[in-house]
């Protein structure tokens, strides 16, 4: 396990579990209900990675209350599995537009709101380890808007070695 996995999962420690299926994904839609099923037997320690694999592109899916408490899931799998969609789609989720924050500010408000310091700094220490590993190419400046959403650790290395412009 990395030390940036270790910073996330210390962060996230202290987030209640959601306690039911509309908590997690408040949605009544089949999609939903598969998602809220797969992961609720689980802490987010726990989520096997087979389960994260296949709702790699269900971030989306989940409530503010179960996109808190799973998003750790998806970052640990994606720093240990950088070949995976699992990485593209957690960066790309975590560094929306400013087109679609200004289009849905109530949206980005109550899913990025619930973090605290530490949790931010863990998602900033995620996109950093991100960077300096190289792990993902920015097509559309997502490594850009990660060190401007998520300042805390980002900030300091954002475009540092020009890899963000690649």
């Amino acid at each position: 396990m990395s030390s940036t996995v270790e910073i996330i999962e210390r962060a996230f420690s202290n987030v209640a579990k959601p306690v039911n299926a509309r908590s997690l994904a408040p949605h009544e839609c089949p999609e939903c209900e598969e998602l809220a099923a797969d992961l609720l037997p689980y802490c987010f320690r726990e989520v096997p990675g087979e389960l994260v694999e296949a709702h790699f592109g269900d971030l989306p899916l989940l409530g503010p209350l179960g996109f808190h408490y799973y998003l750790p899931a998806f970052l640990a799998y994606a720093l240990e599995n950088p070949d995976s969609n699992v990485l593209e789609f957690a960066v790309i989720h975590l560094t929306p537009s400013k087109k679609s924050v200004n289009a849905t500010p109530e949206y980005f408000s109550n899913r990025f709101g619930l973090f605290d310091s530490a949790q931010k700094a863990a998602i900033a220490a995620f996109f950093a380890e991100v960077r300096d590993h190289k792990l993902y190419v920015a097509h559309e400046g997502e490594l850009d808007r990660a060190a401007e959403l998520w300042p805390d650790a980002v900030q300091p290395f954002a475009a540092s070695d020009g890899f963000a412009d690649r």
